[in-house]
């Protein structure tokens, strides 16, 4: 992905350009509502700026030389009618050779902008925060934009394209939901997708030590809650605010945290939510595709053959993942009380209480105790198996698969060693094979097909 920013003065001249990596960060927030006032210190319409400009491509400080096409000189413009004070600003995000979002400021000026030398990375890096002259928040201009569905970026199904001709906004829609002039074309993204980013919020809390400027663009920023993503049309580094959010109707207080892991798992899956579904796992969503991912990440299911044996055992487990905690016909104490004084249970209850639970159903307080100290929460052990399915559902399997049976190693081979994979999950009957053994080998036979 790269991020473009172009500032052309009014009078004309060479415009200020930086792409190829120079511009390595991009916010854009927009709380304030629109009046007549032309310019006022609780503006909140503006777009933030990083990047990292080589030492090399600076020019030389000489006598007479013309500096007027770089940052730090318009940064210290002052306000005259005629002197370039106001500047039109373009920023371009591309990825994969598509232009995601494109926004304009034709009135813009500097507001924050910061430098500062790394000798170590032989750079220059800049912060600058810009926003557009307050009378003329009608003349932001907002280019084609494309919102995918979190996941595969090879899946085309399900795009939305969303355009902006208009010359106003019109403060009651969702900028990231403008469709043409008509208000009856908005475009309803819904509320469900919506987490709270935390490295985005450490990432502005750590400013709030430096420079007043940096302070006061800190706090604002916390302040408008900029820090928040809508996870079913994620585009990296565009972030909702408050008002985005009562716009939706929604409470941030109910809203979920996720944190830097668990975003970038968006933009580069080990497993897809449209592989999930493909699958034929149930209740598939974006909080359990993201646990799976970290999941996957974290114990080294990362090879085609992992991953395989793993999704087709957890499949069936787990019945297609409708049921995280194991199923039984019987009473149910009667049933989980063949379980007593097995795997590790040493008291009365332990078999109902370390029942299966989770996508591999992990059982008896033996792995449950050992998965607790791993993870070291005592609270898998004091409260059982509905706070694994609750908590841990993927990490339980994970753990098991990695750790307590150490399946890695065995998966390598391949197909062939199904039965030993799958024995080694589920154990065997008098036959010699694993509960739902056809089942198993249908699972992994549609898991192979997927994931290639």
């Amino acid at each position: 992905m790269s991020i473009l920013l172009r500032v052309e003065r009014k009078s004309g001249g060479v415009p200020i350009e930086l792409g190829n990596g120079q511009t390595t960060g991009f916010g854009y927030t927009n709380t304030s509502p629109m009046d007549f006032l032309a310019k006022a210190d609780n503006v909140v319409h503006s777009i933030q700026i990083r990047g990292e400009i080589p030492l090399r491509l600076l020019p030389p400080v000489e006598p007479n030389a013309d500096h007027s096409n770089t940052l730090y000189a318009w940064a210290l413009t002052e306000y005259r009618p005629d002197n370039d004070y106001y500047r039109t600003v373009t920023v371009r995000i591309i990825r994969h050779e598509k232009t995601i979002r494109e926004i304009e400021f034709t009135y813009a000026y500097v507001q924050v902008y910061q430098e500062q030398v790394n000798s170590m990375k032989g750079v220059l890096e800049f912060e600058l925060v810009i926003k557009q002259r307050r009378d003329q928040l009608e003349s932001i201009r907002f280019g084609l934009v494309k919102f995918m569905k979190q996941g595969s970026p090879k899946v085309k199904k399900d795009h939305v394209t969303i355009l902006s001709s208009t010359s106003k906004i019109d403060k009651s829609q969702n900028l990231y939901a403008y469709v043409s002039n008509n208000s009856a074309n908005l475009i309803d993204l819904g509320g469900h997708g919506i987490r709270r980013d935390l490295n985005q919020m450490a990432y502005y809390n750590k400013f709030l030590d430096e420079s007043l400027g940096n302070q006061q663009w800190a706090q604002g920023m916390l302040d408008s809650g900029t820090y928040f993503i809508d996870t079913d049309n994620y585009v990296q580094g565009v972030y909702l605010n408050f008002q985005d959010l009562s716009k939706r109707g929604i409470d941030p207080s109910k809203v979920r945290d996720v944190n830097a892991p668990g975003i970038n798992i968006l933009t580069n899956p080990v497993v897809s939510l449209e592989q999930l579904e493909q699958i034929g796992f149930e209740n598939v969503n974006f909080d359990m595709a993201v646990d799976l991912n970290m999941t996957l990440l974290k114990y080294d299911i990362t090879t085609t053959d992992r991953i395989r044996h793993f999704l087709a055992q957890t499949y069936v487990e787990s019945n297609h993942g409708s049921r995280l905690t194991e199923m039984y016909n019987d009473p149910e104490e009667e049933y989980f009380s063949q379980y007593d004084g097995r795997n590790g249970n040493a008291k009365p209850g332990d078999g109902s209480k370390f029942r299966g639970a989770g996508y591999i159903q992990i059982t008896g307080r033996d792995v449950y105790q050992k998965f607790a100290d791993f993870i070291d929460d005592r609270k898998i052990v004091e409260e059982g198996y509905s706070y694994v399915a609750e908590h841990y559902a993927w990490e339980a399997a994970g753990y098991f698969w990695s750790h307590y049976k150490k399946i890695n190693p065995t998966a390598d081979k391949g197909a062939e060693v199904l039965l030993t994979v799958s024995i080694k999950v589920n154990g065997e009957n008098k036959k010699g094979l694993p509960n739902g053994w056809k089942d198993r080998q249908d699972a992994y036979k549609r898991v192979s097909e997927i994931i290639n």
